[in-house]
């Protein structure tokens, strides 16, 4: 339950309903689970046939019967034009957003939405601060801390943009051992 006032951060991915994205969404639950992350985890599940859309719903609900990890089915993305392989992901997000019930957020005016992929797992909890105290770096895509030391976020925001995952920082890797 998020404090009165307190920004609301909603954790999306995308996935289509291979066997292969299924498991690596419910890591992605318990990874979430894990480090404490407040406020609802999504996978947005796109083309997928009637019965794989009840099926990861009931599975969905036995895993979490509290409704933080929820699950959103979008109709196969298809971009003007012709298909592309990635289009689940912005048609998806937009079809959630859209769409969904119950609706992203209580207040969508301090709402954020984080888009992750579906084979990342959380190092730590997601929050509206994560990047508080930040600056950019003389080095393109890195964060700094006031002393100019590189943090985990920069390795992240410079990984993404090159298309790969983040490596933990040495204080994130006790998530690993428990």
């Amino acid at each position: 339950v998020l404090a009165a006032g307190e920004t609301e951060v909603h954790v999306v991915f995308s996935t289509d309903c291979s066997p292969y994205q299924h498991w690596q969404s419910i890591n992605v639950w318990y990874s979430a689970r894990a480090v404490g992350q407040r406020g609802p985890v999504t996978r947005i599940a796109s083309g997928c046939a009637a019965a794989e859309a009840g099926k990861i719903a009931a599975e969905w609900l036995e895993i979490d019967p509290t409704g933080t990890f929820r699950a959103h089915f979008a109709p196969a993305g298809a971009l003007r034009g012709g298909t592309y392989k990635y289009s689940n992901k912005p048609s998806g997000l937009y079809h959630w957003l859209t769409t969904a019930r119950p609706p992203p957020f209580v207040d969508s005016s301090r709402g954020i939405v984080v888009l992750i992929d579906p084979d990342q797992m959380l190092l730590r909890p997601i929050t509206a601060a994560l990047g508080a105290g930040l600056r950019p770096s003389p080095r393109k895509g890195e964060l700094v801390d006031a002393d100019g030391v590189p943090r985990v976020l920069g390795a992240v925001v410079a990984r993404e943009r090159l298309g790969g995952g983040a490596v933990p920082a040495d204080e994130d890797a006790g998530i690993f051992q428990r």
